[in-house]
């Protein structure tokens, strides 16, 4: 399929969803696709069981505009950053907090002992799965040397 090689450039491929189409009326939207999301489409196409269109496009165009919406994208950034906007994010989190009648501090506490017993229960399920797979390259092991003993003993019977 177009796309799956790394040398093939990106693709549109229109559909009709959601809000491109008003008051009845067809409409179309448009979704960039690499290589490295031709799954997500197949995926698509199987939900909607529709085959999507696909369009060529010039990939210098494409790479100009992507080039535009992240130098904007980052310029908004970085407003956002000078206008101390993370630290208001957090003042306003704080009074919702108070106006619902908690206590922010206590609130912390909770969520940073969510987060450590989450931790730990992610530790915990990789050693254990670290075990499962010590024990099954031990098995494998285990089955190779009873297989080559059994060999042995077969080429010395026949061997006599």
């Amino acid at each position: 399929m177009p796309g799956d090689d790394k040398d093939t450039p990106p693709r549109c491929r229109p559909d009709e969803v959601g809000r491109t189409a008003r008051a009845g009326r067809n409409g179309v939207s448009i979704t960039l696709v690499t290589q490295y999301d031709i799954h997500l489409v197949h995926a698509i196409e199987q939900h909607t069981q529709t085959k999507l269109k696909e369009y060529p496009v010039d990939e210098k165009e494409v790479n100009k505009i992507l080039t535009q919406v992240n130098v904007t994208r980052r310029q908004c950034e970085i407003k956002l950053e000078a206008s101390d906007f993370d630290e208001k994010k957090e003042i306003n989190k704080r009074k919702q907090l108070i106006l619902e009648g908690k206590d922010p501090d206590l609130e912390a506490k909770r969520k940073a002992e969510l987060e450590k017993i989450r931790s730990k229960k992610k530790k915990f399920k990789e050693k254990i799965q670290e075990t499962m797979e010590k024990q099954r390259k031990a098995q494998v092991k285990q089955s190779i040397r009873k297989r080559r003993d059994r060999q042995k003993k077969a080429k010395t019977k026949a061997a006599k």
